[in-house]
């Protein structure tokens, strides 16, 4: 986990926001809300962002994740 300036709470609008990374194979429903499947064997998952003030929980498709989730969906 780190501490990151470059995103806005929607809720409180505090831009400290603790970053957390989710893990990479998901195995437990536990995570299930963190990760889509978009082919056979093939997942993406998000990176979570808490709101240092106020606990706002944001999930987002980043980097990698999302360019695997833009792949899919241009070769349609």
């Amino acid at each position: 986990m780190e501490i990151v300036f470059d995103k806005k709470c929607p809720s409180c609008g505090c831009n400290k926001m603790i970053k957390r990374d989710s893990p990479r194979m998901i195995m437990t429903p536990l995570y299930e809300n963190d990760a889509i499947v978009i082919g056979n064997f093939m997942q993406a998952v998000t990176t979570r962002y808490i709101c240092y003030d106020c606990g706002y929980l944001a999930r987002f498709y980043e980097g990698e994740e999302l360019e695997k989730i833009k792949r899919v969906v241009e070769n349609r």
